[in-house]
C-alpha cells in the first residue's frame, strides 16, 4: 500500500444521503472520510437531505475556488444518479464507495463490494476511466443523467430495491398479474435521421448503459464505453410464459425467448402512453421517453 506522502494530498468530498442504501450511506460516508483523511487526503464531508438539496449542495461546492478533485459517493446507484446531475461536464472525477453487494455501477467497474477500505483506496489512488453517460428526457426541459438503465412498461417495480432478488420467484409471482402488455412505439437510431421503428406490445422495455441493473442481466451485452445504449424488449407472451419470463428476470438470468429481442442505438425514443418509467429508483413520465448517450462523458476512479 503506498504511503500517504507518496499519494499526495488529493482533495475529496465524500457525499452521504440518508435515503440511499436504507441509511447505510451516511455511516459509510463517515467511516470512509476518516479513513481517507488518515491516508493523507484533504477531505470534506457532505450530507444531502433530499434529491434536490443534494444536487444543489454539490453544485455549490463545485462553484467555489476550493472545489474538490473528486466527489466520492457513499451509497448506491440512486445517489450516483443524483451526483451525476451536478458533476457531469465539470471535470471533477467520480469516486464510488459501495454500501452493499448489489451496487451495479461499482460491480461493473470492478470496485470492491463489501470492503470499504479497498474501495476507499481506489478513490485515493485508482486510475481514471472515462465512461458513457445516458441522458433520459420526458419533456423539453426535464433531463436526467444515468449510468445504469431506464425501465419502461406496465409495471417496473421489479427494479425497485424492495423487489431485488432475495427470493426470485416471489416478486415474479406478485407482479405477474399486474404486468400487462402495453402498446409501445420504439424508435432506435444513431441520430434519428434513418431510424428503426418498432411497434409492438411489450411487458417491459429497458434502455441500458450497463449489463446488470437491479441485480438483473437485462441488457447482457451492454458496455460502458461503446457509445451505445442497449435496448431489451420483453414482448407479450401467454400468461404461463409471462410468469416464467419474470421469474428468470428476477433471478438475474439472461432471457432467451422468442418474445425477448435485443437492439443497440445511440438514441432511443419510447412512446408508451399506458406505462410508467423508472431510472435508478426514480419515477419518470413515460409519454414519450427519449434517451441518448454521451460517450466518455464522466471520469470515474477504478482499480
Amino acid at each position: 500500500m503506498p504511503s500517504a506522502a507518496a499519494l499526495g494530498s488529493k482533495t475529496i468530498d465524500v457525499i452521504g444521503y440518508p435515503c440511499s442504501a436504507r441509511g447505510r450511506g451516511l455511516r459509510t460516508a463517515v467511516t470512509a472520510a476518516h479513513y481517507l483523511a488518515a491516508r493523507g487526503a484533504r477531505v470534506r464531508q457532505l450530507r444531502g437531505t433530499t434529491p434536490a438539496t443534494t444536487i444543489d449542495l454539490i453544485r455549490e461546492r463545485l462553484s467555489r475556488p476550493d472545489r474538490p478533485e473528486v466527489i466520492a459517493c457513499a451509497g448506491g446507484d440512486d445517489l450516483i444518479s443524483l451526483v451525476l446531475q451536478a458533476i457531469s461536464g465539470t471535470g471533477v472525477a467520480l469516486g464510488l464507495l459501495p454500501t452493499g453487494h448489489r451496487d451495479d455501477l461499482a460491480a461493473a467497474l470492478g470496485i470492491p463490494l463489501g470492503d470499504l477500505r479497498s474501495a476507499a483506496e481506489v478513490v485515493l489512488a485508482g486510475q481514471l476511466r472515462d465512461i458513457d453517460v445516458g441522458v433520459v428526457g420526458t419533456a423539453p426541459a426535464a433531463h436526467t443523467m444515468f449510468t445504469t438503465a431506464v425501465h419502461i412498461g406496465s409495471d417496473t417495480r421489479l427494479f425497485d430495491p424492495p423487489y431485488r432478488p432475495w427470493s426470485p420467484g416471489l416478486p415474479a409471482a406478485l407482479l405477474a398479474p399486474s404486468a400487462q402488455p402495453v402498446r409501445i412505439e420504439l424508435t432506435c437510431g444513431t441520430d434519428f435521421s434513418t431510424p428503426t421503428v418498432i411497434e409492438t406490445e411489450a411487458l417491459l422495455v429497458t434502455v441500458g448503459n450497463i449489463g446488470r441493473t437491479g441485480g438483473k442481466r437485462i441488457c447482457p451485452d451492454a458496455r460502458l464505453d461503446d457509445g451505445l445504449l442497449d435496448v431489451t424488449v420483453v414482448g407479450s407472451a401467454p400468461r404461463g410464459q409471462t410468469l416464467r419470463l419474470l421469474t428468470a428476470l428476477a433471478a438475474g438470468r439472461v432471457i432467451a425467448h422468442p418474445a425477448v429481442t435485443y437492439h443497440q442505438a445511440a438514441a432511443v425514443s419510447v412512446w408508451c402512453p399506458a406505462g410508467s418509467a423508472m431510472v435508478d429508483g426514480t419515477a419518470l413520465d413515460a409519454r414519450p421517453c427519449t434517451a441518448h448517450v454521451l460517450r466518455g462523458a464522466q471520469a470515474v476512479l477504478v482499480p
